[in-house]
């Protein structure tokens, strides 16, 4: 995955920031801990701790950037969702990440079966047009 934009922009749902590139000093196996004294801390009124919380939160809601195939029909839509599962199974995205993006494919995929449906509709339409006029009778 790479953080540089690239020419077929409309590929990419989301951006991911950067990766800071300082050491981390606080191990990420430490972090349930810590988020739960924050969270403890935060409950009993300290507002520092409060504000600490809040960021935090605010931070996870983070974006990311995916150079997805195009999800034009039913077919880019699955690829996608392959897509999707691949980059959670190698840890390049949260679960959560790829759920919320699912869930934007799922709303493209009904985008797409409302807009076929209108075609479809409208082809009909005409069809029963035309066979009205055959039979003499317009509309």
């Amino acid at each position: 995955m790479s953080d540089i934009p690239t020419d077929d922009a409309p590929k990419a749902l989301l951006i991911r920031p950067i990766a800071d590139t300082a050491i981390d000093p606080i191990d990420p196996n430490d972090m349930p801990e810590i988020w739960q004294a924050v969270a403890r801390a935060a409950k009993g009124g300290d507002m520092r701790a409060a504000e600490v919380a809040r960021r935090w939160w605010r931070f996870r809601q983070r974006t990311v950037r995916l150079d997805l195939a195009p999800i034009d029909d039913a077919a880019g839509v699955t690829r996608v969702q392959m897509q999707l599962l691949a980059l959670v199974a190698a840890g390049e995205i949260t679960p959560r990440e790829g759920r919320d993006v699912s869930t934007m494919v799922e709303n493209r995929r009904k985008a797409i079966e409302t807009l076929e449906f209108e075609e479809q509709l409208h082809a009909l339409n005409e069809a029963n047009r035309e066979a009205e006029k055959q039979r003499g009778r317009p509309k």
